[in-house]
């Protein structure tokens, strides 16, 4: 049989005070919490790009008079920024 804990409710504490709480500690490894916060902007900005970058190369192909050249360099373009995204993404969460 499974207890609960039936005393009073603990204060809730908002996102900020919890923040302020943790800096000190946190700023003992600043140059690794600057480089994951980096990252993680970089791989959220690379997220955002794909689908921009595949919305290109879908508006470039129903061009009837459009190169082959343009858009293949999209669709490498649209790769590159899935490969930053995912190694961005992993070197966050390391």
């Amino acid at each position: 049989m499974r207890f609960t804990h039936s005393g009073p409710a603990p204060d809730h504490r908002n996102d900020m005070q919890t923040l302020k709480t943790l800096l000190p500690y946190l700023w003992a490894f600043k140059g690794r919490v600057v480089l994951a916060l980096t990252c993680m902007i970089l791989a959220k900005v690379a997220a955002v790009s794909v689908p921009l970058y595949l919305k290109d190369i879908v508006d470039q192909l129903s061009v009837p008079a459009s190169l082959l050249a343009v858009p293949v360099m999209a669709l490498l373009g649209y790769g590159l920024a899935r490969l930053i995204s995912s190694v961005l993404g992993e070197l966050r969460d390391a």
